[in-house]
């Protein structure tokens, strides 16, 4: 039952030293499979991480556009209730933008179960479609206008603050909310005003932006040089084990290896054997006959030899 193992391992010991080195080189690389497929893993639970991170802070991103928008609507606003009517076109295009975001806010809060600020959100909704109609309809003041803009503005500083409680890397979006917020305490409605705390939210959310696409791409790049190093290390171990296959199969079969095993074990075993007496051959001589004779007689055990002083006995006459 240790044949087939013997053979092997003779056959390991006829091969080439750089086939040996290959065979070490591959299991060598085996062991390290494991470590490489973990740290593949760990890199995409990291990706994954960073990516979800994104995600749960892109409903505060995106009231920062919107927030902008309401800004520059109720620019265009104030112009139309003042009698300008070449801003209506502008304004609708503003109006549209608004439209838009805010259905995209309501899918993104949606989707992030974010309750309460969905509530602050058809909030605003009401308060925005009211807006709407007033300003088309003649029905608003340019102050009535700016209070209402405000009052959206306000919300959607909520809703910042409400998304990002709870992340660490919201904290510049955060301050910066709450600096728009005391800028916009005293009640004043002026455009410098709510364009300077807008600023603060464009570039926080900049700042935000920049910091989480280097977080994704960097958690990117370490997962493709995991995953490189892995393919990496596959083909080095698939063309050294074929290298070493090749190599075993020029070297001879293990059947091959056994079999002259059995042959020269069988062959010792032979050569241990004691050697067999000369046969004669019929070209001899008989005298060297007769002297092999008598030398077998001679070696046998029963073969004595008598005294010399025995004396013989008388032969009757």
């Amino acid at each position: 039952m240790r044949l087939p193992a013997l053979s092997k391992f003779i056959l390991l010991q006829r091969l080439k030293l750089r086939h040996k080195i290959a065979a070490l080189g591959v299991v060598g690389m085996a062991l390290c499979l494991l470590p490489l497929v973990q740290l593949l893993r760990w890199h995409n639970l990291e990706l994954q991480s960073a990516q979800s991170a994104q995600i749960q802070l892109a409903p505060a991103l995106l009231a920062v556009d919107l927030q902008r928008g309401l800004v520059e609507h109720r620019q265009t606003a104030a112009r139309v209730l003042k009698g300008e009517s070449q801003a209506e076109g502008p304004r609708r295009e503003h109006q549209a933008a608004i439209d838009a975001k805010l259905a995209m806010l309501g899918h993104r809060l949606q989707a992030s179960y974010f309750a309460e600020t969905e509530r602050e959100l058809s909030e605003m909704r009401v308060g925005w479609i009211e807006l709407v109609q007033r300003i088309v309809s003649g029905r608003s003041s340019v102050l009535h206008s700016n209070q209402a803009h405000r009052l959206l503005i306000e919300q959607t500083l909520q809703v910042i603050d409400n998304v990002s409680v709870g992340h660490a890397d919201a904290n510049p979006l955060r301050l910066a909310a709450a600096q728009a917020g005391s800028l916009m305490a005293d009640g004043e409605t002026a455009t410098p005003v709510l364009e300077q705390a807008n600023a603060l939210l464009l570039a926080a959310k900049a700042q935000i932006e920049l910091a989480q696409s280097a977080d994704v791409a960097l958690h990117q790049g370490h997962r493709a040089l995991a995953a490189s190093a892995l393919l990496a290390v596959l083909a080095l171990m698939a063309g050294l084990g074929c290298n070493v296959l090749v190599a075993v199969r020029r070297t001879g079969r293990p059947m091959n290896v056994s079999a002259n095993l059995s042959s020269g074990s069988a062959g010792s075993a032979k050569n241990t054997q004691a050697p067999s007496q000369p046969e004669p051959h019929d070209g001899q001589q008989p005298s060297r006959i007769a002297k092999l004779n008598l030398l077998r007689r001679l070696r046998q055990p029963g073969a004595a030899m008598r005294p010399a002083d025995q004396p013989t006995q008388p032969q009757d006459l």
